[in-house]
């Protein structure tokens, strides 16, 4: 997942929260006391991750996507395929029966066509 970021937007204020079905991801404001902060990503997930597997870094200089942060999780089922990153209205999903595993053995099972 990559998130746009403005500048000013340090590590110390990003709030990551990963739950077994949702996930959410919050920037403190300027100057706010408040832990909840901005959000930048909630919601429920169509399928669980593997919490203790969710990593995140910010990303100061890449060409194509400017600066964000990037997000990795890691699903409890590896072959189960994912309509949608979030499973709420207003969020794109997909038809996940177009989707086919190359079956080049074992080293290909996370490549798709």
């Amino acid at each position: 997942i990559r998130i746009p970021l403005a500048v000013f937007r340090k590590g110390k204020d990003i709030r990551v929260k990963p739950f077994p079905t949702r996930i959410e991801i919050r920037c403190r404001r300027d100057g706010d006391g408040e832990d909840e902060g901005e959000v930048l990503l909630a919601g429920p997930l169509p399928k669980k991750i593997k919490v203790d597997e969710v990593f995140w870094s910010i990303d100061e200089d890449d060409e194509k996507y400017g600066r964000h942060m990037s997000v990795q999780m890691t699903k409890a089922e590896t072959m189960e395929k994912w309509p949608c990153l979030i499973s709420a209205d207003g969020h794109a999903k997909i038809d996940t029966s177009l989707l086919h595993f190359k079956g080049s053995g074992v080293a290909g099972l996370d490549i798709w066509e």
